[in-house]
């Protein structure tokens, strides 16, 4: 599950989508609940998860307007 963190950029008007790439947490399914708790006890205005560090990631979109996809992308290694 994604967790939206702020806007990054890449902006774009395709049709009727307003495409931008996003950063924010992409949480495996079975520690979903457990961040989302975190999440609303953190108000999620500046959120601040260095335990979850690990899976702060770029929701990358790839500009083709005949294909539109998103790429997950976690550059900490």
């Amino acid at each position: 599950m994604f967790f939206l963190s702020c806007a990054e950029g890449n902006e774009k008007i395709v049709g009727d989508m307003d495409c931008m790439d996003f950063s924010g947490w992409l949480i495996p399914e079975e520690k979903a609940d457990d961040f989302e708790k975190e999440w609303i006890k953190k108000n999620a205005v500046v959120p601040n998860f260095p335990e979850w560090e690990e899976f702060f990631t770029f929701a990358i979109w790839n500009r083709n307007p005949d294909n539109i996809s998103i790429e997950f992308n976690n550059f900490s290694a």
